[in-house]
């Protein structure tokens, strides 16, 4: 099918406009504006069959579909609303010339279909240790947390700064590390984790503090469920064995 054509576009072929089709059915017998059905540039031949296929494979495959919420419904078949003229079949008319649609007992075949193959599983809900990576993440990405630590050693030829770019190695620094020199209101010495007891972990002390960095991990983050990251912190240490 010239599916160009069939849709309405203008300027087809060099015909400024082409009637011939439900575009022009819909102007002529029932006074509707001349226009494309779907937007012109998503109705190129080759794009339908595409897409078309790619449903057709996923329903041979098992997989799950959702074709009947894009189906005309057999008593919406002179719907011309711009929705109305965009749901499947599309482009073609029926006996009566109003657009083509499918039988109750067709329409009734897709849902039966639909409602036999099981749901997607769910994703495995997110852990402790996920949200602190994503806290991470954005500390680096959104509030230049690398930055502050340019001047703490985190092993040889390392730095915390270093550490951001893999925030899982970052994680592992944490739970091991010590606090240094210049930790804002901590000794020195402290171990910055202590697995399973965020109230004896210097990390903590840290976050909950007055520094310009702490007032970081202090503020709601949307992104992450407008937890905050001394929230997200205590969550994972508590997690640790």
């Amino acid at each position: 099918m010239q599916t160009s054509v069939m849709n309405g576009n203008q300027a087809i072929g060099g015909v400024s406009q082409n009637t011939n089709n439900m575009a022009g059915q819909d102007q002529g017998s029932y006074g509707r504006a001349m226009e494309p059905i779907f937007p012109p540039v998503g109705v190129e031949q080759a794009q339908v069959v595409a897409r078309h296929e790619g449903m057709l494979n996923q329903v041979l495959a098992g997989g799950p579909v959702a074709v009947s919420p894009r189906v005309r419904a057999y008593d919406k078949v002179g719907d011309l609303t711009n929705a109305g003229r965009q749901k499947m079949p599309a482009m073609m008319r029926g006996a009566d010339g109003k657009h083509l649609a499918l039988t109750r007992r067709q329409l009734s075949v897709i849902k039966r279909y639909e409602e036999s193959v099981p749901p997607p599983p769910l994703p495995p809900p997110e852990t402790p240790r996920d949200t602190m990576l994503k806290l991470i993440a954005h500390l680096r990405d959104n509030e230049g947390a690398a930055g502050f630590h340019g001047a703490v050693p985190a092993g040889p030829g390392k730095t915390v700064q270093t550490l951001f770019a893999t925030p899982p190695d970052l994680l592992d620094f944490l739970v091991t590390g010590k606090t240094q020199l210049g930790s804002v209101g901590v000794p020195a010495g402290q171990p910055l984790v202590v697995k399973g007891n965020p109230a004896a972990s210097a990390f903590v002390a840290i976050v909950k503090g007055t520094s310009f960095m702490a007032t970081k991990f202090q503020t709601p983050i949307a992104t992450l469920g407008n937890r905050t990251g001394v929230e997200i912190v205590v969550a994972w240490i508590s997690s640790l064995t």
